[in-house]
């Protein structure tokens, strides 16, 4: 049996624990450009008067791209109001523009970050009522990232440059700082190694080689690590709900952005394992407390569900005095319901009815190196962390009624279990 250092092994977990399913179905796809709308509350200085402004920052972007390919920011625009007093007097319409920079910094520690800068054009808005709303809109342009890994986008705070039809014709520039506590971020990018490691440069539909795509800085990499790009995975498997003592499949799911951590110098380190998982929302059915037929949409998201679809997995790979290499893997997701049915009548559980916290769940088991393996927890493990899952307590359920208490009653509770199999998407020939 080859040390596992010499297997180059990639074992992740992307497992969509269904809450409470008899049935369910899903699919494997692409992952789809993420469209992101959020609101972020700044102060901008007016002359010498502080006013609030809130801009709702409205972006598309692309799930992943191969690393070194310009990650394209679409339909960039800004929403944002200000009161008639804000406006020199006799105002009857405001033009103009807005300039900020947007940063590109990857999901790491003491990661470099890049700015690309961008202007965007306010359109003649008339001056209707007390409260003037306008939208900027442009196009940012692209960032680039040399490096595999997360990309996180962020806001900067924007400077306005106001054109107003008034007595005076004023022409006024206002700064604006973002107000304490809020997260800038807009959204995330997967940067995935392309399927030939040579770097080819971006072209233009003409041909010509992109060049208007600020590149992300590429942290020092460490000598000691030996990153080695891995093909995508697809992950099959079985979850046990207690509560409903009901099987229900998991996936298929898809892994991208795999990459295996190799250290070149103790050659008897485990393997660190790491990717991303995209884990697409199935329509699942089950029996409510064994008697109520419940049907309903489940999504299983990572922590930081705000600016990101993708759920990170990691994997550690050890040799076992059996001489067999094994796996053991965590993943921590929120699950969220919607589209509920109950007896064929739907139930408006609004937008926001999740677990209360991340479901946490460890699984462990032999893994081969070029045709995958089954993890799985294990009841009867010696490893209490190994022996279930638990499904937490349910929040935010219910538009017009608090309607928590009734999923948390009918699917919360511990040792619910999980069994998945690892294989390539693509299986080699022999």
């Amino acid at each position: 049996m080859p040390h596992p250092i010499r297997t180059k092994v990639f074992v992740v977990l992307a497992t969509a624990c269904l809450i409470g399913a008899v049935s369910s179905t899903g699919s494997a796809s692409e992952p789809a450009p993420q469209t992101i709308t959020k609101s972020l509350k700044h102060t901008c200085l007016f002359g010498e008067v502080p006013r609030p402004v809130a801009f709702e920052v409205t972006a598309t972007l692309p799930t992943a791209v191969p690393k070194g390919q310009p990650v394209p920011i679409e339909n960039f625009s800004l929403k944002f109001a200000l009161p008639k007093e804000a406006l020199p007097p006799e105002t009857t319409s405001v033009e103009g523009g807005v300039s900020l920079d947007l940063t590109g910094k990857r999901k790491a520690i003491h990661s470099k970050e890049t700015k690309l800068p961008v202007v965007l054009d306010i359109a003649a808005t008339p001056v209707t009522s007390e409260e003037l709303t306008l939208t900027a809109t442009g196009k940012p342009g692209a960032l680039a990232m040399t490096t595999s890994g997360r990309l996180i986008i962020s806001f900067g705070a924007p400077e306005l440059a106001l054109n107003t039809k008034d007595a005076k014709d004023t022409k006024a520039r206002v700064k604006c700082t973002l107000d304490a506590d809020q997260d800038a971020a807009l959204g995330s990018v997967a940067v995935i190694p392309p399927k030939s490691e040579e770097d080819t440069p971006a072209t233009t539909p003409d041909g010509d080689e992109e060049t208007q795509a600020p590149k992300a800085k590429a942290d020092e990499p460490d000598p000691n690590v030996i990153v080695v790009p891995l093909d995508p995975l697809t992950v099959n498997g079985t979850s046990t709900i207690v509560k409903l003592g009901a099987k229900a499949p998991i996936g298929p799911s898809v892994v991208i952005a795999g990459h295996v951590l190799l250290d070149a110098v103790d050659p008897t380190a485990p393997l660190i394992s790491e990717g991303e998982a995209v884990l697409p929302p199935v329509q699942v059915a089950f029996l409510g407390f064994g008697f109520m037929p419940v049907n309903a949409t489940a999504e299983f998201l990572p922590v930081d569900y705000q600016i990101n679809n993708l759920v990170p997995v990691k994997a550690v790979v050890t040799a076992e005095p059996d001489g067999l290499t094994y796996g053991r893997s965590h993943i921590e997701v929120y699950a969220r319901l919607s589209n509920v049915k109950v007896n064929g009548a739907p139930l408006d559980v609004g937008t926001k009815c999740m677990s209360s916290t991340p479901i946490s769940i460890d699984l462990y088991g032999p893994y081969d190196a070029f045709s995958g393996g089954v993890l799985k927890t294990d009841p009867n493990s010696p490893d209490p962390a190994l022996r279930g899952f638990t499904i937490p307590s349910f929040a935010g359920c219910g538009a017009a009624e608090p309607l928590s208490p009734l999923f948390t009653g009918m699917s919360s509770g511990p040792m619910n279990q999980a069994e998945v199999t690892v294989a390539l998407l693509f299986p080699k020939p022999e």
